[in-house]
C-alpha cells in the first residue's frame, strides 16, 4: 500500500533521532535505500523514514511531515511500486501495524444427538485485520477458521491495506466482493473514520483510494465478510484446467493449493527476481470492441466485466498477437511464463525498466490500437 502527498523534495535530510509528538517519541531514520523494500529491487533512497507499529503512531509521523514540510509516502511490503533512481525526499512511513479480530462469528449447529451437523445454515463472518498484515499469512488464517471466500485470491504478495487500494483480483474473484468497510487515517483532518464498500469505488484495479485527491487518506484496517460455508470458484481457464477429471467440487483449500500451484508456474521467484507481478491491466472494453477482436482472434480470452463491459486478456495480446512473449531488452525482460510479468533480471535501474515499459507500450499501440495501464505505481 502506498501513495504520497506534498510538493516539496527539496528538504535537508534531518539526523536520526527520537521526535516527540503527541506525547509519544517516534524515531526517524534518514536516508534509508529503497531498492531492498521493493520486490523490483531498483529505486533509490528515502530521505526520512519510519516504521508504523501500531495505529497511535500514525498522527505523529504525520505532524512530523506536516512540521517539516515533507511529502509523504506509505508503503506496505513493495510488492506494487516502482521506485525512481533519484532520491526520495520525504517521509516514506512503512505500516507494519498487526493484529487480525473477529467481530462476528458464526456458531455450529448441534444436531439432536449433540454432535455437529456438517451442513449448516450459511453465516457471514466480519473480520478486521490492520493494514500491515501479509496478505498471504491473512488468507491462510482466514481458511484455518474456516472462513471462506479468499482463496482464489492466494499468493499474492503484498499487505492488506494494500488490498483494497488496488482492489486485488485473481482467476474470477476480486477483493471488492469480501469488503465490509475500510478504516483510514485522515492526514488532512488528523483523524480517523470508516469507509464503507460503496464509500469506496472500487473498479477494476481502482478505488478512491488511488485517485490524486484522496492522497490524504491512510488505510489503517479492513473489514471483511467471508462466509461460514464454502462456495468455491473454479470458472477460470487455468483452474478448470487443474482439477479437469475430478467427479466433486474442490474444497476451498484444494482451491488455494491449486492457485499456488498455478501461479508458481507463471510467476518469477521474488527471492531470485525483481518483478511486482502483474504489471499491465487487463484491458476492458465495450461489447462490440471485444467482438471486433474476437471475430480476429476468436481463441482470445474474454470474459464478461459488469454490465456491458468484456474484459480480455492483455497476456493473450502481448504474446500471440504482439509477439512479445519473453521480449528482452538487458536486464529487463516480460516473463516467458507469463508476459504481463515485467522482471529485472539482474541489476537493472528504474529508467532502463520505465523505458522497456514504454516500449511495450508502444509496440502494443502501434499494433493494436490498444493504450496498456499499469497496475503497478511508478514513483
Amino acid at each position: 500500500m502506498m501513495f504520497a502527498f506534498g510538493a516539496r523534495t527539496d528538504r535537508p535530510s534531518l539526523d536520526a533521532r527520537p521526535i516527540r509528538m503527541n506525547k509519544k517519541p517516534i524515531q526517524i531514520e534518514n536516508d534509508v535505500p529503497l531498492s531492498g523494500l521493493s520486490t523490483f529491487k531498483a529505486g533509490g533512497s528515502a530521505s526520512h523514514f519510519f516504521r508504523i507499529k501500531n495505529k497511535e503512531e500514525i498522527k505523529s509521523a504525520v505532524n512530523f511531515a506536516k512540521e517539516q514540510d515533507l511529502p509523504i509516502f506509505v508503503l506496505g511490503e513493495g510488492s506494487n511500486v516502482l521506485f525512481s533512481d533519484d532520491a526520495f525526499s520525504g517521509l516514506v512511513i512503512k505500516l507494519e501495524n498487526k493484529g487480525i479480530r473477529v467481530s462476528k462469528e458464526a456458531k455450529k449447529q448441534k444436531s439432536e444427538e449433540g454432535k455437529t451437523e456438517d451442513k449448516r445454515k450459511e453465516k457471514k463472518i466480519l473480520i478486521t485485520a490492520e493494514s500491515g498484515e501479509t496478505w498471504d499469512k491473512f488468507v491462510v488464517w482466514t481458511l484455518g477458521k474456516g472462513f471462506y471466500g479468499l482463496e482464489n485470491l492466494s499468493g499474492i504478495p503484498g499487505t492488506v491495506g494494500g488490498a483494497p487500494i488496488q482492489n486485488i483480483g485473481a482467476y474470477g474473484k476480486e477483493v471488492k466482493d469480501f469488503i465490509e468497510s475500510v478504516e483510514i487515517f485522515d492526514t488532512e483532518a488528523l483523524r480517523s473514520k470508516i469507509l464503507s464498500n460503496i464509500d469506496c469505488k472500487f473498479s477494476y484495479r481502482d478505488s478512491i483510494f488511488k485517485r490524486r485527491e484522496n492522497k490524504n487518506l491512510i488505510v489503517t484496517a479492513v473489514t471483511f465478510k467471508l462466509s461460514s460455508l464454502p462456495s468455491v470458484m473454479i470458472v477460470y481457464k487455468d483452474l478448470k484446467e487443474y482439477f479437469k477429471g475430478k467427479n466433486s467440487l474442490p474444497t476451498p483449500q484444494e482451491v488455494r493449493d491449486a492457485v499456488l500451484s498455478v501461479r508458481a508456474k507463471k510467476f518469477p521467484n521474488l527471492k531470485t527476481h525483481g518483478t511486482a507481478g502483474s504489471f499491465f491491466k487487463n484491458i476492458i472494453c465495450d461489447e462490440a470492441d471485444a467482438g471486433t477482436f474476437l471475430k480476429s482472434y476468436p481463441d482470445l480470452p474474454a470474459y464478461p466485466y459488469g454490465n456491458d463491459k468484456v474484459k480480455i486478456s492483455t497476456a493473450y495480446i502481448l504474446d500471440k498477437i504482439c509477439a512479445l512473449k519473453d521480449f528482452r531488452i538487458g536486464d529487463v525482460g516480460l516473463f516467458a511464463s507469463q508476459p504481463l510479468v515485467v522482471v529485472n533480471y539482474g541489476n537493472a535501474t528504474s529508467k532502463e525498466i520505465k523505458d522497456f515499459i514504454s516500449k511495450v507500450k508502444k509496440i502494443v499501440k502501434e499494433k493494436t490500437g490498444l493504450e496498456l495501464q499499469e497496475e503497478v505505481v511508478l514513483v
